[in-house]
């Protein structure tokens, strides 16, 4: 087994806890994201259902896919305006 110098082992140390202090804001950062996802893909759904009852699974299935965060606030608040189910979809697939 090498020889490890006091040198080396601080660095070992430092060079883990940065590794770590990366890894904890890469998930924090994605998680956050994933949470304003779902969020606004509750927000978009709950406002079709409440204004035309059901939501056929073609739109829930588009909204589920969808991951960018400025077209899903988009999303809902074209949910909010829409005239109908149809308009909502087509605009949907034109986005």
């Amino acid at each position: 087994m090498p020889y490890i110098t006091s040198i080396e082992k601080a660095g070992l140390k430092r060079g883990l806890e940065q590794g770590l202090e990366q890894g904890l804001e890469q998930g924090l950062e994605q998680g956050l994201e994933q949470g304003q996802q779902m969020a606004l893909r509750d927000v978009a759904h709950n406002i079709l259902e409440s204004r035309f009852q059901d939501v056929p699974a073609v739109i829930r299935e588009r909204l589920a896919e969808e991951v960018d965060l400025e077209k899903l606030q988009s999303l809902a608040c074209l949910a909010a305006t829409t005239k109908s189910l149809d308009e909502f979809r087509g605009e949907m697939d034109a986005t």
